[in-house]
């Protein structure tokens, strides 16, 4: 696993809800119209992605959830596109947006959906 991605109002503010966090990089994402922080956790090796949707027109704003802080993604990376679609085949994922451009991780992503309803991002 990659990281562990949430969708928040304000990134410091809920930055500070974690123990030992380190954030590695801060971008403004015209494509997801909102701010994304990466983070590392100086423990372990799992990184934290905060998305901070900036109008209406992200397609995260409606994630927003009254200043609750819920996990909205889980991502993995390491996986090309082919194999990812044979992935998504075989465990029957549904395919909801992707690939396209990440500038948090200067790379394509792809979001899928499980049959559980487990929204996964690979980075390509």
């Amino acid at each position: 696993m990659h990281h562990i991605g949430y969708i928040v109002e304000d990134i410091e503010n809920a930055a500070r809800d974690f123990i030992g966090l380190e954030l590695i990089k801060l971008v403004r994402d015209k494509n997801q119209n909102a701010d994304l922080a990466l983070y590392k956790s100086i423990n372990d090796n799992i990184f934290i992605e905060f998305i901070k949707p900036l109008s209406s027109n992200s397609f995260t704003w409606r994630y927003l959830k009254d200043d609750n802080l819920s996990i909205h993604h889980i991502c993995y990376s390491g996986i090309d596109y082919k194999n990812l679609e044979l992935k998504i085949k075989e465990k029957k994922y549904l395919k909801i947006k992707g690939p396209i451009y990440a500038s948090l991780f200067d790379r394509d992503v792809c979001f899928v959906m499980s049959r559980n309803k487990l929204l996964i991002e690979f980075i390509l």
